[in-house]
């Protein structure tokens, strides 16, 4: 019979903090200081369960695509084990999707001043989100497109938060606003392409410095992007052009992403120089713990310090889960 502990094994429930700092991340960018998820705490609150159900669902629907492959390598699953009945996580999986899309468009009703018209923005995002989950887990996981799918997922689960705020207040983001959402995509397919094998007993390691590289450029874009694109200086995303902001302001932001690479990039090269799954294992658990530094940091740059100490402190319930399940 299976038990929440079975269900939590099977969503990866480490990781589900990650998903939800994406989608405040992304309010952060499209209100700036004006309107942070602190402000909108009902929007932000559905708007992250939304993120979580949808990232639920491709966790679950992930082991249900993949159940043959898991059986004949014993890599141990509630699906393999017999715990959650192969057709019952399939339609928890399916269920938690469509009720992702929903709370999507739940979420962008709880910002106001909000106008029904533009609802079909965040459902249209929520919607691609999905298809894109369905796509990662399903005819493209054995594909070179894998990884690119899975940067693709990770950057529109932010671009949800984007929208949700952005849709409902009828604003628009400067497009070099965006540039996290390009830097989120390309860091998360790197460490996938670094990821894609890490039960096998022999890694390549020419895959994993081009994985571990890609990712590098990833943080690249964060930090150009945050020296680029000054967020403080922002109301409703769009840029005050009567401040003029020094240049040490302009630098702390790139530095911060750098230092807090840093752990990261000792994981990757661990794993390089050893070819070892456990190193391996060890820098891919560090890259996803990693996305709520970044995320605290997009919140902190965009819309002041608060918010990004509130999505930072999400490290020790998803550090605390680590020890208990598994995160990949």
């Amino acid at each position: 019979m299976s038990t929440l502990k079975d269900w939590a094994q099977l969503v990866r429930i480490p990781n589900t903090l990650t998903s939800c700092a994406d989608v405040l991340a992304g309010m952060c960018i499209a209100g700036g200081t004006a309107h942070t998820f602190i402000q909108h705490p009902l929007a932000a609150a559905v708007g992250a369960s939304a993120s979580i159900l949808l990232y639920w669902s491709g966790m679950a629907l992930n082991d249900v695509f993949d159940v043959e492959e898991d059986r004949q390598s014993n890599r141990p699953g509630p699906i393999v084990s017999g715990r959650i009945p192969w057709r019952t996580a399939r339609n928890v999986g399916v269920t938690l999707m469509v009720l992702g899309v929903i709370a999507s468009v739940i979420a962008f009703a709880c910002v106001p001043p909000t106008a029904w018209q533009p609802f079909l923005t965040p459902l249209a995002a929520a919607t691609l989100l999905a298809f894109s989950i369905l796509a990662y887990d399903g005819p493209l996981k054995k594909t070179m497109l894998a990884p690119a799918v899975m940067g693709l997922c990770r950057a529109l689960n932010m671009g949800l938060g984007v929208v949700i705020v952005m849709s409902a207040l009828g604003t628009r983001v400067e497009t070099t606003a965006l540039w996290p959402l390009l830097g989120h995509g390309v860091y998360v397919t790197g460490f996938t392409i670094a990821a894609r094998k890490e039960s096998d007993s022999e890694q390549m390691r020419s895959r994993l410095i081009l994985g571990w590289l890609i990712a590098a450029v990833g943080i690249s874009i964060f930090a150009l992007g945050s020296y680029w694109y000054p967020g403080r200086a922002i109301g409703l995303g769009i840029i005050d052009e009567t401040r003029t902001l020094p240049d040490s302001f302009r630098y702390s932001y790139a530095i911060l992403f750098g230092l807090l690479s840093l752990p990261l990039a000792r994981r990757a090269y661990g794993s390089i120089a050893t070819l070892e799954p456990r190193k391996l294992g060890l820098a891919i658990k560090q890259a996803i713990v990693t996305i709520l530094f970044f995320d605290a940091v997009i919140a902190l740059h965009y819309s002041g310090s608060l918010p990004g100490i509130l999505i930072c402190l999400l490290v020790i319930p998803s550090t605390l889960l680590g020890r208990f399940f598994r995160s990949t």
